[in-house]
Order: structure tokens, then sequence, then C-alpha cells
């Protein structure tokens, strides 16, 4: 049996066998990679409804490090307020009318977490701008508790 196949035949067999097996585990796992190489792109799904991770998530991506940096540098402690009630303000006029506590919650609470130690001096000032602000654009949603809570985590 042994004697009736030449080495040089168990290498093109081999190598054709290895030739398909792989090419059959780039088109099944890497597609769209090998596709992009081309300069063929994967078309994204058409807009969907946020999820509650993925709503909080956009808040805390928006503002990256180098962000946070610049930001910083820029702004003094008396400035840092208004930078901040600039970002809730933008929080609450770009959410969806739908939203609940929990999520605005976790949101506003990234905002705060961001500049927690400058703002503590403005705890106050900052809790009272949220409310009012959340009773303009979602009434009744937050509590002056709620509120309250947003600083302690």
């Amino acid at each position: 049996m042994f004697t009736s196949i030449t080495w040089n035949e168990y290498m093109v067999f081999t190598i054709t066998v290895l030739f398909f097996y792989y090419t059959f585990i780039a088109i099944r796992y890497y597609k769209w990679e090998l596709l992009a190489l081309s300069g063929i792109q994967r078309e994204l799904p058409a807009a969907k409804q946020l999820l509650h991770a993925d709503f909080k998530q956009q808040f805390i991506a928006d503002s990256s490090y180098i962000d946070q940096q610049a930001t910083s540098e820029a702004a003094d402690n008396d400035g840092i307020g208004e930078i901040v009630k600039a970002e809730i303000t933008a929080l609450f006029a770009n959410s969806p009318e739908t939203i609940s506590s929990n999520t605005l919650s976790d949101s506003l609470n990234a905002i705060l977490s961001k500049y927690s130690s400058r703002l503590l001096q403005q705890r106050q000032d900052l809790s009272r701008f949220i409310l009012e602000e959340s009773g303009t654009y979602f009434p009744g949603l937050l509590s002056q508790n709620d509120v309250e809570q947003l600083w302690f985590g």
C-alpha cells in the first residue's frame, strides 16, 4: 500500500488539502477582513433603539481621557461648574423622551464622576441645577433624593 504512492504525490495531495482547508477557514471566519483588503466595506445595520448599556456607554465613551485632560487644563475651579452644566444640559437635550430614571441617573453619574474632586464645593448649586433641568426636560422623573444620590456613586 505504501509503495503505490510516491512522495511527490503525497506532497501534492497534502498541499491541496491544506489549501482548501485554510481557504474555507478564511472565507468562513475572516470574510469581511478579506473583503476590506479589496476596498469593500461591511454595511452597518440601520439605526436601532439604544439599549440601557449602550446609552450609558455612549456618554462615557464620548469623553475620552484626552478630552478630560484638555478640559481640566483649560478650566479653573470656577469655570468647571459651567462646563459640567453645559454637559448636563446637552445630556437632557439629547436624551430620548422615554428614558428611565436609572438610565438618566447613570448618565449623570458618569458626567459628575469625571470632575468629582473639583465639584465638591459646588455640589449644592449643581444639585439644584440638575433638579431644575430634569424638571424642565423630564418632569417628575428625578426627585431631590435621586439627585443627592448622584454624588455618592
